[in-house]
């Protein structure tokens, strides 16, 4: 599976730490939609349900003049 973007949302890397790097953060991309990779949680069925709606806030959030505030 690539790194798909869609339009208006970058992409980001996994926010996750390391045990063995003393606590870096994860060198590989983000599910997108979600904030972890593949190996960290980011393909749990809880993740991938949420997803859509992350990446649809996230659209109207770059295309609203009006910026709403997401929490």
């Amino acid at each position: 599976m690539g790194r798909r973007q869609r339009v208006g949302i970058a992409p980001i890397h996994c926010s996750a730490r390391c045990k063995q790097r003393g606590g870096e953060r994860c060198r590989r991309w983000a599910v997108p939609g979600t904030t972890a990779c593949r190996q960290r949680g980011g393909e749990s069925p809880q993740a991938l349900a949420r997803a859509p709606v992350r990446l649809t806030l996230a659209e109207l959030a770059s295309t609203d003049p009006r910026q709403p505030v997401l929490t």
